[in-house]
């Protein structure tokens, strides 16, 4: 699989202690020159940088005069969708869109309205509870315990999931393959 990265995403996703489980769920992760200049923290700015060194995440020219980051950003206007989304954020989407990557791995919540949008509505957007959910699911983390993983990210981000979401997730993690619609 390969995702593209928001700022919100990766800020956080730097701070965790299993970040390198990402490697192991995405294959390659692309991020935005306006989503980079977005970071600010030395910790972020360097985790970012060793994934750029190590050639899993590439960095991509999308500027927000490009004509599907302004359709995008007039159309949230015009439907008066709130959050109303920015530019790094519509790059980030219009990169997923033209890089042919199902994924947009972001805590924005303006994003996840993009299904809205005929063009955007084949993009996955995943939140950490995603990618650690996929994690598990694949193996990369142990499933005895998997509610441990969610808390350990919340501790080391400060950033906590809303109940009645991770409980959801935590059943689905439950589920046997066939019961999640998985061959064996």
């Amino acid at each position: 699989m390969i995702g593209v990265i928001d700022a919100c995403f990766i800020i956080d996703w730097s701070r965790y202690r299993r970040k390198e489980i990402l490697k192991k769920v995405f294959r390659k992760l692309y991020i935005t020159e306006s989503v980079l200049g977005e970071l600010k923290s030395e910790s972020t700015i360097s985790f970012v940088g060793d994934m750029i060194a190590d050639e899993y995440l590439a960095l991509f020219d999308i500027s927000s005069e490009h004509p599907d980051v302004i359709d995008l950003m007039s159309g949230y206007n015009a439907r008066n969708i709130e959050p109303n989304i920015d530019a790094p954020e519509a790059t980030a989407l219009v990169l997923a869109l033209v890089s042919g990557s199902k994924y947009l791995l972001s805590e924005n919540k303006a994003t996840y309205s993009a299904s809205l949008f005929e063009r955007f509505e084949d993009i996955e957007v995943w939140g950490a509870m995603d990618v650690i959910k996929e994690a598990i699911l694949r193996g990369v983390l142990a499933t005895s315990d998997p509610k441990k993983y969610f808390d350990e990210y919340s501790i080391d981000t400060s950033h906590s999931f809303k109940r009645t979401s991770l409980e959801r997730c935590l059943k689905e993690i439950e589920k046997k393959p066939e019961e999640r619609g998985e061959d064996q």
